[in-house]
């Protein structure tokens, strides 16, 4: 267990065998022989063929493989090898897009592979990160990356930004004290740990925990380690094509059976089973589904949605829960002065993040910052007591240089024309006390006309105890007990809003100099409110997926009043007084009390790692697919083992975006569910293709053993099946799979996670269509008797009729759930050309000679087609009219 932060300095180097002259050359070789590299051990990658032959691993390709050896074997080569190439196609299409997965540990490795100075016989040296070993002191400035797990033994001033690790938006100022045991990671200020940022300050550390046994490895291990559940539509498709395996098997069984009953050849039999296999296995599929999901992710990264994992896309349509990250994900994680307090005066600020644009307002009026001499003046102050920049990125993006609630105070500066650069020249800094953990406060002296200005800012408690007055309208009176009241009253109500505060004092002075006895008399000025502002986007997001069913939920390791505030405004919570479950909370929860807690509470702060993947493991465990969001290596674990894990593409750590099944490239809370959308419009259009396939193969079945029952000839050829369905089946098949979304889809809940592919609603439509089409067979096979027609011209017309109403079957598959008279004909216009081309193609067959031979057919003309077109439009109305019965059921799909 790492224990360091509970020893005092010196117990931390005599356990770990160092002195504050770090280490020699001798021992610090002896220690890297001894403990390895400063880095993470990386997982040993799945070589590229295994990741091959796993996309072979399906039971509907084990039937589609079986089938093409039978075929084979009863030399049916063009239907074998059909079958092989279909089966090879969607192969290949997996694999290329399985490569690009898994390379957490990778990126965890970038992150640790840093320069640092080190001390080594007495003297610093710079050395590579990875060479670090325990032992050895670190020098610590302003703007490094924490190579390593570090226990602070000198600091000055020091911040660091720990947000990538726990979560937290305020940086942490360090401190040299022991902390008690069982602390949080994030309350540890004594200590430093790998991949976290110095914000400020420098100082000195001792290396205690170096490559995966630091925080950072911890959490590698628990990415490593999760488990990856299959995703929801993985898991239905197996389902789905084992029992598919089942009836073929048993119609095989059956129809051989039968045909040895009637005293059928064992070569006829075999051929009947080849014709049933072929029927009813949809060859397709495989390569649909795949096309589907290709095209599904092709299009979300329109909408600046990048999906990694091409299973994933699917599952999306399906999530019940988003489990979000607060800090950068629903908040832009820049502080920003939302209200500031004068006496004379409560300002509320527009604007948001680092971007200098944003009105003051008063009552909800605009007003000129230069009409308001106390604000003036707070602003000038804040300004002049500052060590920040703000620049404009290339990209057009703002940031800040520097400590983030200092930043904050110079945009809402710049917002009010008050430039930082031109005041420091005109009024210059002649001496400072830097800010120091101990006394809360920053205090800076500078040059002016007349008197020099001494500026303090610092927490309000402290502002108070230096001033003596106050400014109200630009004049100086006295700070009562009752002013001091009114002051701290209102300090509450910008706390209960989750606005971090600063206030500032000023005083003229002829001093050159500043210490700390000078911090007296001082005229209090005001203070500022900031806060990590959420952002809109995201307010607007939460409300669609409410209205969708979906619930979304915050765990961050912010502060419980911060993270209370932010969930009630973009509307995760619908009482700002709503209870906020605390990691520390939770830590005493038993089993059951942890069960309750997660169905009905949405709001959890103070959370470390190991308890947001506790959360999502429940969460599972009661049945919801969850999507987890988040930007910082603290993320990584809860991300893998969510159904989706939803990294954010700027300024998120490479490890998020690694793990994670979608990365989104805006970090816009609003693309999740525009992601959303389009899963569930994938497995709608999953959801038709199957539909499509099975209705039409299952009728072809049905023809078959209709037939065979009847003591009839085999009325449909395996060749002729086979080319239904990869031509007219399939091309057709392909454009239902880019049907676009359908109005009003996003205000259905999620189905739920127990619901097949195949329902009951969609069973009973294959049934209907495929009793339609034995129906016309059987019509069509009476005709042609009764009209003595020969075998091969009965063939023909049943080959056409069922090249035509499969195309017609088609425009019954683009809505499970309204009619097709109510859908835009040209909103598909794949699907359109797709008929076109299908029909043109199979129409070819009939009048190219060789292909008649092939296919066993004969001529047909223009008359006798357009007399199976009007039969075949049979299938139109009956599914209209079944549609009518399902919807006055109120079926859900």
């Amino acid at each position: 267990m790492n224990d360091f932060h509970t020893l005092s300095i010196n117990q931390t180097l005599k356990k770990i065998e160092s002195s504050e002259s770090g280490l020699s050359s001798e021992e610090a070789k002896s220690r890297a022989e001894k403990f390895g590299p400063n880095s993470l051990t990386s997982k040993k990658k799945t070589s590229r063929i295994i990741l091959l032959l796993n996309q072979f691993a399906s039971p509907l390709v084990y039937i589609l493989i079986i089938a093409a050896v039978v075929a084979w074997t009863m030399k049916s080569a063009l239907d074998a090898q059909v079958i092989l190439l279909i089966v090879i196609i969607n192969a290949l299409f997996g694999y290329f897009y399985e490569i690009k997965t898994e390379k957490a540990l990778e990126a965890l490795e970038k992150i640790i592979n840093l320069k640092s100075r080190i001390k080594r016989d007495g003297n610093f040296i710079e050395i590579d990160s990875v060479d670090i070993v325990n032992g050895d002191i670190v020098e610590i400035v302003s703007g490094m990356k924490i190579p390593a797990d570090i226990r602070i033994i000198e600091l000055y001033d020091l911040t660091v930004d720990e947000s990538s690790l726990t979560g937290e938006s305020e940086p942490v100022v360090k401190k040299e004290v022991i902390i008690p045991p069982n602390t949080l990671l994030s309350d540890r200020v004594n200590m430093l740990y790998a991949g976290t940022m110095i914000i400020s300050g420098r100082g000195a550390g001792v290396v205690v925990e170096t490559g995966d046994s630091t925080e950072f490895g911890h959490i590698a291990q628990e990415v490593t380690d999760t488990t990856v559940e299959p995703t929801l539509l993985q898991k239905q498709l197996a389902l789905f094509s084992r029992k598919l395996l089942y009836l073929v098997i048993i119609a095989m069984i059956f129809l051989i059976v039968l045909g040895l009953s009637n005293h059928m050849a064992i070569l006829d039999i075999v051929l009947v089973a080849i014709a049933v296999a072929i029927a009813v296995i949809p060859e397709g599929l495989p390569a649909v589904i795949t096309i589907t999901l290709a095209y599904g992710a092709f299009k979300m990264s329109k909408r600046k949605a990048i999906v990694r994992k091409l299973s994933a896309v699917e599952t999306l349509g399906s999530i019940t829960v988003i489990a979000s990250d607060k800090t950068g994900t629903l908040t832009h994680n820049q502080q920003t002065v939302k209200k500031v307090y004068t006496l004379s005066n409560i300002f509320d600020v527009e604007g948001s993040g680092y971007e200098p644009r944003g009105m003051v307002k008063v009552n909800d009026k605009k007003i000129n910052i230069h009409e308001h001499p106390d604000l003036f003046r707070l602003a000038t102050l804040g300004v002049l007591c500052n060590d920040a920049n703000i620049f404009e990125r290339e990209t057009g993006d703002f940031s800040v240089e520097g400590d983030p609630t200092e930043g904050a105070l110079t945009c809402f500066a710049l917002k009010n024309h008050i430039d930082k650069e031109t005041l420091d020249e005109k009024m210059p800094r002649l001496d400072e006390i830097p800010f120091e953990t101990i006394n809360t406060y920053m205090a800076t002296l500078h040059k002016s006309k007349g008197k020099n200005i001494l500026v303090v800012k610092g927490s309000i408690e402290k502002m108070l105890d230096f001033s003596d007055y106050i400014l109200k309208n630009n004049k100086k009176i006295k700070l009562t007990a009752e002013i001091k009241k009114q002051i701290l009253e209102e300090n509450n109500k910008f706390a209960r809003s989750a606005l971090r505060v600063l206030a500032i004092s000023y005083l003229e002075t002829n001093a050159k100099t500043i210490d700390k006895s000078d911090l007296k008399n001082m005229i209090f000025v005001g203070f500022f409110g900031m806060i990590d502002p959420p952002r809109n986007d995201a307010k607007q997001a939460i409300a669609s997926c409410r209205l969708s069913g979906i619930r979304t939920i915050m765990i961050t390791g912010d502060y419980p009043i911060t993270a209370q505030a932010v969930a009630f405004d973009l509307g995760i919570i619908n009482d700002r007084l709503e209870n906020v479950v605390t990691g520390a909370e939770i830590e005493k929860m038993s089993d059951e009390k942890f069960k309750s807690t997660i169905k009905t509470h949405s709001v959890y702060a103070r959370i470390t790692p190991e308890m947001k993947l506790q959360i999502v493991e429940e969460l599972q465990k009661q049945g919801e697919l969850v999507a987890v969001t988040g930007d910082g290596i603290n993320d990584a674990p809860a991300l893998k083992k969510a159904d989706i894990g939803v990294a954010m593409g700027k300024g998120g750590t490479d490890v998020t975006r690694e793990v994670a099944d979608l990365v989104l490239l805006d970090n816009n809370f609003a693309t999740i569910v525009a992601a959303i959308e389009e899963g569930r419009t994938i497995f709608q259009n999953i959801r038709r293709s199957v539909f499509f396939l099975l209705s039409t193969n299952i009728g072809e079945l049905l023809i078959i053993a209709f037939g065979l029952i009847l003591g009839w000839p085999l009325l449909l050829l395996p060749v002729q099946i086979l080319w239904m369905n990869l031509i007219t089946d399939g091309t057709a098949n392909i454009a239902l799979s880019l049907e676009p979304t359908h109005i009003g889809l996003m205000k259905y809940k999620p189905r739920k996670t127990n619901e097949p592919i195949l329902n009951g609603i969609i069973l009973r439509r294959i049934f209907v269509v495929a009793v339609t089409m034995t129906l016309g067979v059987w019509f069509i096979y009476n005709y042609g008797i009764r009209n003595n027609f020969d075998m091969i011209l009965i063939r023909t017309y049943i080959f056409g009729f069922m090249i035509i109403i499969q195309l017609l079957n088609t425009f019954n598959a683009r809505s499970l759930r309204d009619s097709l008279f109510k859908l835009p004909l040209f909103n598909n216009p794949f699907l359109l050309v797709s008929i076109a081309i299908s029909f043109a193609i199979s129409l070819s067959t009939f009048y190219v000679g060789f292909a008649r031979k092939i296919f066993q057919i004969s001529y047909i003309d223009f008359s006798q087609w357009l007399i199976l077109l009007l039969i075949s439009f049979v299938i139109i109305f009956v599914v209209e009219i079944e549609k009518i019965v399902a919807r006055v059921r109120v079926a859900k799909f």
